[in-house]
């Protein structure tokens, strides 16, 4: 049909009108439902801007500080990671697993909401790695569910699975009978995203 809707040509006019009418349809239809494909994504799909830079400097085990090209700094909170404080048992070693794993590498970042003191969400890459699933993967974080609802459906599913099997082999902070969960430790609920 070339692109060209069929005419009825025993209809006229008539037709030219209801397929222009059904056109318009279409055309609503299929933009509500790509806005429901976008918000089933997570509000990152709208949300996320790409960055990229040198990381220059980790203050926890979930938390990092990356200079843009332009010089800016970013201070960004690992998105999916919720690593123990630093007087908690292993608070050290998760920032020195962190510091590993970014300190003076380039990294690319999916930014996300900003919080009240200037720590942003991100999804941080390096060398093709979420560093927050390797942070969960060592052993060295929770997998933080309150700011699941940012991450991808895909990086969900591989945060609880890593977060199970680090668990399941005794790794860093699940070496410990019953260790005591970060936003246990600062008096958060389970169910309340950080903003901090």
């Amino acid at each position: 049909l070339g692109g060209q809707w069929p005419r009825l040509d025993c209809l006229g006019e008539l037709s030219d009108r209801l397929l222009s009418s059904w056109r318009a349809q279409a055309v609503r239809w299929t933009f509500c439902v790509a806005a429901l494909f976008a918000l089933q994504a997570g509000p990152s799909v709208a949300l996320a801007t790409e960055l990229a830079g040198m990381v220059v400097g980790v203050t926890g085990g979930d938390r990092l500080t990356l200079q843009s090209a332009d010089h800016q700094l970013y201070k960004i909170q690992l998105l999916g990671a919720d690593a123990p404080e630093k007087m908690q048992a292993f608070g050290r070693k998760t920032k020195f697993s962190l510091s590993d794993l970014v300190l003076m590498r380039t990294a690319s970042v999916q930014l996300l909401e900003q919080s009240q003191d200037g720590w942003r969400l991100g999804k941080v890459v390096v060398r093709g790695q979420d560093i927050a699933l390797t942070q969960i993967q060592r052993g060295m974080a929770w997998w933080d569910r309150p700011n699941a609802v940012w991450q991808e459906e895909a990086d969900r599913l591989a945060f609880e699975a890593a977060e199970a099997t680090a668990k399941l082999q005794g790794l860093a902070v699940w070496r410990h009978r019953d260790p005591v969960p970060p936003w246990v430790y600062r008096g958060e609920s389970a169910d309340v995203v950080r903003k901090n």
